[in-house]
């Protein structure tokens, strides 16, 4: 634009427009249709609280910004506060609120920035916007008291964050905008209180699954929906809430995976997923699965040594005698097993123990973290759910994998667990083989055989 602009002349030009046709006309941003219907809800009420319910991909965080820059330049003496339960997230926010103003035909000084700096702009009329973490202590502190707040990624914040700090800034304002930006987690907490819950009625929540965006690409959604299981695709792409309390595995899921006469060939490739025993009643359990996902075999025992265990493995791998299987047919692989797949965090590191066994180049010790066990075992509930597996009527393997239950942690991971007084060593051995049947593993191995001798640390 022509330098004979000043703030008061954007001000006019203004005039009669919607504030989705402002932000096209201020920021050269062209907003979809859904995105314009948020950008203009403020004009039908003074107190606005908004929260849709988005998949991935959608464009919130651009439209959120957008709302934080206009709100900003027509709002004199307003605070303008962008917040999320981690930094990044709040920092990525504030950088699409500044690229708005670098995409814009006007200067800076046009449309009226005194100051910017990283996480604060002021404004010749005395208006900021504000970037700050949430739960750190900084938000009261620096900031007057906002009119407009948007939250990115609310789901993942604390609730009394949200109810017990953020609320109260609205108290003295006659007129304030809201917004809470997620994609779902779990049926519980405030977040899906705005959304879906007790509080749904005081909040507009448009839907916005990930295929609404105009650039959406249909093969890489049908690609996501057929890697993922159907709870996290449903989460992460159509937006939808799934309920924490349910289980992961469910009946109608795993039934249709028992299979009472597998079809077993000699010649494909075997793998063996180990549970080590770690404490009290749980057991160690060795799940012997081939590369079409037919089980062979289910060894347990409640109690291992450091040097039998390790004996154990080498004895299988041989094609040695070994008792008689909890479920399965009791033969061993000709060959030894492709991969055996060992969680590291019962046994301890002891890498060069399985060297000296032969056993450097087969086994892979996988530590299991909430990022590694959610990879796991979304590959193993898509798999049963597209009935990729051949499980044993085995009574305990069934129940414990039934009765798992999830979560999730602060930052999002899937969490399993098992009721009270539960297990969940059959699963977890089923997964671990699963995840060496399908090369999921070899992304978490903390070891491919280093031939060196070390002193081996025990954890059971």
């Amino acid at each position: 634009m022509g330098a004979e602009y000043e703030f008061a002349d954007i001000v006019e030009e203004c005039v009669g427009m919607s504030r989705s046709e402002r932000v096209d006309f201020l920021f050269n941003f062209n907003p979809t249709e859904y995105q314009a219907e948020l950008l203009d809800y403020h004009e039908r009420q003074a107190k606005t609280q908004a929260a849709p319910k988005k998949g991935r991909q959608v464009g919130a965080s651009l439209v959120g910004s957008a709302l934080a820059a206009d709100y900003a330049l027509w709002n004199p003496g307003e605070d303008v506060l962008i917040t999320a339960p981690m930094q990044e997230p709040a920092d990525e926010l504030f950088d699409k609120f500044t690229e708005h103003f670098k995409r814009s035909d006007f200067t800076l000084s046009q449309l009226g920035v005194v100051e910017d700096n990283k996480t604060e702009w002021t404004f010749s009329h005395g208006a900021r916007v504000l970037a700050r973490t949430l739960g750190q202590g900084k938000l009261s502190q620096r900031s007057k008291n906002p009119s407009f707040v948007i939250v990115d990624e609310a789901a993942y914040a604390d609730d009394y964050h949200l109810s017990e700090v953020i609320e109260p800034f609205f108290i003295t304002h006659p007129e304030y905008e809201f917004y809470l930006f997620s994609t779902p987690l779990g049926k519980s907490g405030y977040f899906y209180d705005a959304v879906e819950g007790k509080n749904s009625e005081r909040w507009f929540s448009p839907h916005w699954p990930t295929e609404i965006s105009p650039f959406a690409d249909e093969d890489f959604l049908e690609r996501k929906q057929a890697e993922k299981d159907s709870q996290s695709f449903a989460q992460e792409y159509l937006g939808e809430f799934v309920a924490s309390e349910d289980a992961y595995l469910p009946h109608e899921i795993v039934e249709p995976c028992i299979a009472p006469d597998p079809n077993r060939r000699p010649q494909h490739a075997r793998y063996l997923g180990v549970d080590p025993a770690r404490k009290g009643n749980d057991r160690a359990v060795f799940y012997d699965i081939d590369e079409a996902g037919v089980t062979w075999n289910i060894w347990s025992e409640e109690t291992t040594t450091g040097p039998g265990f390790v004996g154990r493995l080498k004895a299988l791998h041989n094609g040695e005698a070994a008792e008689t299987p909890d479920a399965g047919t009791g033969s061993l692989p000709s060959n030894g097993y492709d991969t055996i797949v060992v969680e590291e965090n019962a046994v301890g590191g002891f890498g060069a123990d399985f060297a000296e066994a032969g056993l450097g180049r087969v086994v892979q010790m996988v530590t299991t973290s909430n990022k590694s066990k959610q990879e796991m075992y979304q590959r193993l509930k898509s798999d049963l759910e597209g009935v990729e597996l051949a499980l044993p009527s085995h009574r305990r393997l069934i129940q414990q994998l039934t009765n798992l239950r999830y979560s999730y942690t602060p930052t999002g991971l899937l969490k399993l667990s098992h009721p009270q007084g539960g297990h969940d060593d059959y699963p977890d051995a089923l997964c671990l083989a699963n995840a060496a049947r399908t090369g999921v593993a070899e992304r978490f191995a903390t070891n491919r055989d280093t031939g060196q001798r070390a002193s081996p640390t025990w954890g059971f």
